[in-house]
């Protein structure tokens, strides 16, 4: 499938008001881009977004260029289910980023790294938190956390990701816009409009 100018524009907008107001079963995908109708081309040239259902959209999966990126872990009920869908979608797991450090975004993140080990990039309260729970099972010191402060960039295999500050109950919280040559995906995680915010 080829993608315009005109769809790369309107990928961010669809995606964020799927995350805001859509339902999600098992694993739904909400979009599927390439450049190539070649079948041995689009593992390659194709770029997919997943939302898992574990919650409110708390954890979502792209995959771009062989590599693919998990967005938040979802609950610690959710670790099994986290684990499951993204073995239906991809046979690895290369990057997490994490929005923010409620229980729903970061409570899975142990019982995904027991299955398999990768970096995860997060602002500084939210790697504090999610320290405190890899402590617990006795896997920090094997997984690399790498603090981002809102308004840098990081590359991530084939991803590129935005920090974007956004206001929510708990301070260092972020939006995501995710960069790849296929496109950009804007995930917007929880937020909250606040005339007087404290961060």
């Amino acid at each position: 499938m080829k993608t315009c100018a005109k769809t790369r524009k309107i990928v961010p907008l669809v995606l964020a008001l799927l995350l805001l107001f859509g339902g999600c079963s098992a694993v739904n995908r909400a979009a599927v881009f390439g450049t190539n109708g070649n079948e041995t081309a689009r593992r390659q040239d194709v770029l997919t977004v997943e939302f898992l259902d574990v919650g409110q959209a708390n954890a979502a999966l792209l995959t771009c260029g062989g590599k693919s990126l998990l967005i938040d872990g979802g609950n610690v009920a959710d670790g099994a289910k986290v684990t499951r869908a993204v073995r239906t979608v991809t046979d690895r797991l290369d990057y997490v980023v994490n929005t923010h450090g409620h229980e729903d975004h970061i409570g899975a993140i142990p019982y995904v790294l027991k299955q398999v080990n990768m970096p995860i990039y997060c602002t500084r309260l939210t790697a504090g938190l999610i320290r405190l729970k890899l402590e617990e099972h006795g896997l920090l010191k094997s997984t690399k956390i790498v603090t981002v402060e809102s308004g840098m960039t990081v590359k991530a295999g084939k991803f590129s990701v935005e920090f974007i500050h956004v206001n929510h109950s708990i301070a260092d919280s972020v939006a995501f816009a995710i960069h790849t040559g296929l496109g950009t995906v804007v995930h917007t995680g929880d937020f909250k409009i606040d005339s007087t915010p404290i961060d």
